[in-house]
């Protein structure tokens, strides 16, 4: 249990109350170190992260605060619930002490850090994602772009390396193309020369694409692409066409995997799909399908 201690130590200092600190995790410890020791599966780690976080949401004193949302932290990487480690990352980064750094020296160094990330491996990868997403979320006021992109690396974490492109996210090229909330769908999509596309930060490597989507009439049988372009380019350079399924309704959603895109090397992209040719018997003016998000998932 010392290595735990010495971890939550170093990640609680800043109270500078050192008697403090130490009184909170021998309590702590009292009160949960049995059952984090009995604690084997990733579920029994997950409900026990859970209550953990729950319970420092609830807790008065700021330094015993810090040790629990550590723990949940710790538990949540070792049971692999990333939904709850960044929870817990959010409100560490809420609890943490005011300093001299300015919003964009906190980007920067939320920048920094995200960057070293990437030469790790792992566990290592992981608590340095965190560490830099720690960062983020002490920034007050960031960007809507620099949102964005940190919105994307908190999917990307959560998913474990995937990324999920929203429609709420995405950029509309086309007159017919309209986003709707309380759907949170794409719609009126009916036009050959409209297209549908995200920025996105993508690392090297092969990518497995899937599409959620809605379509009961003839639109899924229309051919489609998706493609990967660097910014600002003409080109894909990288692209898959495919035709999809019907769905039953336009409320009754489908994913489908619809094959892979390969990304020559880690940088920001822009990922487009549209549509290639309409069936052949589809009316004119009708819409083709809703699209509800894109998903890419890093196979190798």
């Amino acid at each position: 249990m010392l290595w735990i201690v010495l971890c939550v130590t170093l990640a609680v200092v800043e109270s500078g109350d050192w008697s403090a600190i130490l009184r909170a995790q021998q309590l702590f410890h009292e009160v949960y170190g049995k059952r984090i020791e009995a604690a084997k599966t990733s579920a029994e780690k997950s409900a026990l992260a859970r209550e953990i976080l729950e319970l420092a949401k609830k807790e008065s004193d700021s330094t015993a605060k810090m040790v629990e949302l550590e723990q949940a932290k710790r538990l949540a990487v070792e049971a692999h619930d990333l939904a709850i480690a960044i929870e817990a990352v959010r409100l560490i980064a809420s609890q943490s002490h005011k300093d001299e750094l300015s919003d964009d020296e906190r980007l920067l160094k939320a920048e920094q850090v995200w960057r070293e990330a990437e030469s790790k491996t792992g566990v290592d990868k992981l608590y340095t994602q965190l560490d830099a997403l720690q960062e983020f979320f002490r920034v007050s006021s960031p960007p809507v772009l620099v949102k964005n992109r940190w919105e994307q690396r908190i999917e990307q974490v959560t998913s474990g390396g995937g990324i999920v492109l929203k429609a709420k996210d995405a950029k509309l090229v086309g007159r017919h193309l309209v986003y709707v909330s309380n759907i949170d769908r794409i719609t009126g999509w009916s036009e050959p020369n409209e297209y549908v596309e995200w920025h996105a930060e993508l690392r090297s490597g092969t990518y497995e694409v899937s599409i959620e989507y809605t379509g009961p009439w003839r639109g899924p049988l229309s051919v489609f692409a998706i493609g990967v372009f660097r910014n600002n380019s003409r080109i894909p350079i990288s692209a898959r066409f495919f035709s999809l399924e019907k769905t039953e309704t336009w409320d009754s959603a489908k994913t489908i995997t619809v094959g892979w895109v390969r990304v020559p090397k880690s940088d920001s992209y822009t990922v487009r799909l549209w549509i290639v040719s309409k069936d052949k018997d589809m009316r004119p003016g009708y819409p083709t399908i809703d699209v509800k998000s894109i998903r890419l998932n890093a196979t190798k």
